[in-house]
């Protein structure tokens, strides 16, 4: 299980942040492959730009280099994880397109 919670926000090159994360941290098979049973899980979260208490044309706190609504969060993850699912701070099931913040993305299956 790996955790980064609400850390992309303050990183410039958080591409890099999540690919040494799945390179340091995710299980693979002895061919280097990461679709194997019991797959490290990442837990990863982020402020929703979609919600009304965030402002829309740059970032409110001042420590953040990026805030993403839900759909630029999907398509961000979705470019390293073959999976995908979101979360509510509560650990419930919410869609892609949503206002709710901070989103806790569920990501399995790293792509190679």
């Amino acid at each position: 299980l790996v955790v980064a919670i609400e850390v992309l926000e303050h990183i410039e090159k958080a591409g890099e942040f999540i690919e040494r994360l799945i390179s340091k941290f995710a299980k693979r098979d002895k061919s280097g492959n990461y679709a194997v049973p019991d797959p490290t899980e990442f837990f990863i979260s982020t402020p929703n730009r979609n919600n009304d208490h965030i402002q829309k044309d740059h970032p409110k706190n001042k420590y953040h280099v990026r805030e993403m609504t839900s759909q630029e969060f999907y398509n961000f993850l979705t470019r390293y994880f073959d999976e995908v699912k979101f979360h509510n701070s509560l650990g419930e099931p919410i869609p892609v397109e949503t206002t709710h913040t901070p989103i806790l993305a569920l990501c399995k299956y790293p792509k190679r």
